[in-house]
């Protein structure tokens, strides 16, 4: 099982320290996808979101599965381990959450941070809003791809 800290000293930096760089994350419905630039626009490089959060079914290095899953023990899963924990269920009791992009294009538009996410993808007395959900997967994405920068060499600050 791999776990990751969300890392908040991005939130302190400094924004004159981001130079050139470029970062483009896909926050996709299903999968997520990210790539870079040294900002001269050529060859931009993907980075392997997949890779990089240890997804060792992934048939595709470069891709993440946008999936939370909150289990019977209130741990909060990201990625291929939301789906590999909600598969171990024995009664499926608790719902995936996927697809969040929906809740942005699909009905009327509303407060997120004041609309909870609906009781079958929370255990038995555990509270989460739609917003917090969407910042949750947002964030892991985002240390992936920044991790993908790390990586490359190239800088966490970025435009």
């Amino acid at each position: 099982m791999t776990s990751r800290k969300l890392n908040k000293a991005l939130l302190n930096a400094d924004p004159s320290k981001a130079g050139n760089t470029l970062l483009c994350i896909d926050f996709g419905t299903a999968l997520s996808k990210a790539a870079a630039t040294n900002g001269s626009g050529y060859r931009p490089l993907l980075l392997p979101l997949g890779e990089l959060g240890k997804d060792p079914r992934a048939a595709n290095k470069y891709v993440a599965q946008s999936s939370l899953f909150v289990d019977s023990q209130k741990t909060l899963r990201f990625g291929h381990e939301a789906v590999a924990h909600w598969a171990r269920q024995r009664t499926y009791a608790i719902a995936r959450i996927d697809s969040m992009k929906r809740w942005l294009s699909v009905g009327q538009m509303g407060d997120l941070d004041r609309e909870p996410v609906d009781a079958q993808y929370l255990p038995e007395g555990c509270s989460l809003s739609k917003g917090e959900a969407l910042i949750l997967i947002l964030a892991y994405v985002t240390d992936l791809a920044c991790a993908g920068l790390a990586a490359a060499r190239l800088p966490r600050h970025v435009v």
